[in-house]
């Protein structure tokens, strides 16, 4: 698992629209700018939830974190993200049937869906794919390659512009 001890950012939470931002005093970017790339991460683990918002913010993506399933859809619904990263095994509601919700919503059919999970086989990627998912990541991850994922699904977006 990625070790985040030498991390040199701050997360602060945003209340008024439920995302993290990161505070990057050491970096050259200074604060992230407001057209920064929104990204859904739903992960019911604190510390992996942790790890992924801080990868993520270093790489300049704006991270909306959910602990569970229901909080996922409700924060994918209202804050309309440019990628939604689920978690399978989930509370409350798994991120399989938070992928096919998502998928028949009218506000959220067009964004792009992830799994990171540690539920792996033939039959989880097909269940996956059967859901609407666009990529599946099994855990552990390397930061790099969760970034590498999160830029592919960024890409894929089938959001009419």
């Amino acid at each position: 698992m990625a070790d985040c001890t030498g991390a040199k950012s701050m997360a602060t939470k945003d209340s008024t629209n439920d995302s993290m931002k990161v505070d990057s005093r050491n970096s050259a970017e200074g604060s992230k700018s407001s057209d920064a790339k929104k990204v859904l991460i739903a992960e019911d683990d604190a510390g992996v939830r942790r790890v992924i918002t801080l990868t993520l913010q270093q790489a300049g993506l704006e991270v909306i974190p959910a602990q569970d399933g229901l909080e996922a859809l409700d924060k994918a619904t209202r804050l309309l993200p440019d990628a939604v990263l689920l978690d399978i095994g989930m509370p409350k509601m798994d991120g399989l049937t938070v992928c096919k919700r998502l998928r028949a919503g009218a506000k959220t059919s067009h964004i792009p869906i992830g799994f990171l999970t540690a539920e792996v086989g033939s039959k989880t990627y097909q269940e996956a794919a059967q859901a609407g998912s666009l990529l599946f990541m099994p855990k552990p991850f390397k930061p790099e390659r969760l970034v590498s994922f999160v830029h592919v699904l960024l890409a894929s977006s089938r959001k009419e512009r």
